[in-house]
Order: C-alpha cells, then structure tokens, then sequence
C-alpha cells in the first residue's frame, strides 16, 4: 500500500465468524451485457458525486468507493437481479433512476442507523441523489411515482404498527417499493413483483448473516419476529457473548429453517415470474443465486 494511503474498509463489512454469518447467495454468472450495464449505473453515479460542488465532489466519490472496500463496485454490492433486469431493454433514463434508487437506499437506511455520519457531504449527496431519482421518475412515471414514495417513506420510518412476522416483511416491502418503481415502468406490475420478491428474499437472508450484530443492538430482525415468545425474551435479555447458545436455541425451535425456507420460496416465485415476464435470463439469474443455499 502506498505510503500515506490508508486501507478502504467498507461499512457493509462482516466479520463471518459464526455459521449464519457465513450464508451467501451465490455469486451470479459472468455476463458481458450485465457487465457494461453495471458500467453505466455506476458512471451514473460518479456523474451525480462530481456535479456537487467541491471538495464535496471528491468527497462523495471517495465514499462510494469505500463502500466497495476497494475490491467491489458500488453497484456490485447489491442483489444483482435488482438492477440487472435492466439489461434487457436498454433505457438510459430508467437505468439512471435505478442506479440513484439504490444509492437512495443504503444511504437513508446507513444515515438512519448511525453507520453514516450525517455530515455535509452524505446529506448533499443524499440530497442531489434524490432529486436526480424523483426527476426521472416524475418525468417517465408520473401518474403513479407517488404511490411508491408514499410507501417507501411508510416503510422507512416504520409507519406501520408491528406485531408480527408478517408486519415485518410488509414493511421490507413498503421499503422495496424505491426500488419497484423502474421495473414496474419496464415491464409492468409483474416485473415489479419479481424485484418485490428478490427485495424480501435478500432481507431474510440479510437478517441472517447479521443476526449477531442485530442481536447485540438490540433490534428485532426476522428471527425475533419469527421466533417463539420465550425465544424472544431470550434474545432480549442474553448477552453478547451467549449468542452461539441462542443461535442453536433458534436451530432447535426450526426458526433458522423457517426463514430459509421463505427465502427459497421467494426466490423461486421471483425467478417464476421473470420467466412468465419473458426476462429469461434473469430467471437463469436468480436460479444460480439460490444454488448458493
């Protein structure tokens, strides 16, 4: 390394010390359309960070790249099918809306949760991220754009009352709607379903591998809801170090099992309905996704 350089660690780094941690999707198959499509959403990107004024500019670029730990691109961090139904029918505008409607995301969700600190560069970039995203979609969307603001808005600042797992992936729904809009304007409501459906695999699985982490904050993910009443006090009350022990506790109780099953049949209603939509590819896409389970 370069002197006077210091190493890129991204936010989104896990430490894979236990099993559930270690789950993963499988990456998908090289792809050259894919591939240049990722060049675009992400020159959409950069072009968004260098029209901010200086040193905001550089800044915003630096921490896009931070968060590909200086191996990924910026898009490469999310589930792949979210944005590479794109591939099929190329359409600039909706390419660009795509790519700011998952800057959008990590953004809001990181500046929400702490893992961001919320100075003048992450809220300007927010702030020139959405405005790009709102114009495009305002511009090819219209007379339906509002629907999905009002429900990833519902989604992202818990509008609705919990009291069960089912409450809880319809919130991850409500927050997938940001990024339901594009494919809903590419291919219609099927389309948008299949995202849908990608989005709430992914966070199952999310809920998962970061299942220590969320146990140690203190925050009810898709294990808690999903587990028994006693298991919840459990999770509520056992400390940090005692996690391996709750982890074989939910095993027994099926919990684990349960999500990974919802997350296979979400994945597989996903790629259904690529295929039903003619986006065969991205049918063979999420297939190979899923083998990682």
């Amino acid at each position: 390394m370069a002197e006077g350089t210091t190493e890129l660690r991204s936010p989104l780094a896990r430490l894979r010390r236990d099993r559930l941690a270690r789950l993963s999707f499988a990456p998908p198959p090289a792809d050259a359309a894919r591939e240049a499509l990722r060049t675009r959403l992400e020159a959409d990107l950069d072009r968004t960070c260098a029209e901010l004024p200086q040193p905001l500019a550089a800044a915003a670029g630096a921490l896009l790249r931070r968060y590909g730990g200086g191996r990924l691109g910026f898009v490469e961090l999310f589930l792949t099918p979210t944005w590479s139904f794109l591939a099929q029918q190329q359409h600039r505008q909706a390419e660009r809306a795509q790519a700011h409607a998952l800057l959008l995301h990590l953004l809001d969700d990181h500046l929400c949760d702490g893992q961001l600190a919320t100075d003048a560069v992450s809220l300007h970039l927010r702030t020139a991220a959405w405005r790009r995203y709102e114009a495009d979609l305002r511009d090819l969307a219209p007379e339906w754009i509002d629907e999905h603001l009002t429900r990833y808005f519902r989604g992202l600042t818990h509008g609705r009352s919990l009291a069960s797992l089912d409450d809880y992936l319809a919130q991850a729904r409500d927050e997938a709607a940001l990024w339901t809009a594009v494919p809903r304007l590419i291919a219609g409501p099927r389309l948008a379903a299949v995202v849908e459906d990608l989005c709430l695999a992914w966070r199952l699985l999310d809920d998962l591998q970061d299942g220590a982490a969320d146990h140690r904050a203190g925050h009810r993910s898709a294990l808690w809801w999903g587990a028994p009443v006693e298991l919840r006090a459990d999770w509520d009350s056992t400390r940090p170090e005692h996690w391996p022990a709750l982890v074989e506790a939910l095993d027994a109780h099926g919990v684990i099992n349960d999500r990974m099953i919802e997350i296979r049949r979400f994945m597989n209603r996903a790629k259904a309905g690529a295929d039903d939509c003619g986006f065969m590819a991205l049918g063979l896409e999420i297939d190979a996704l899923l083998s990682g389970l």
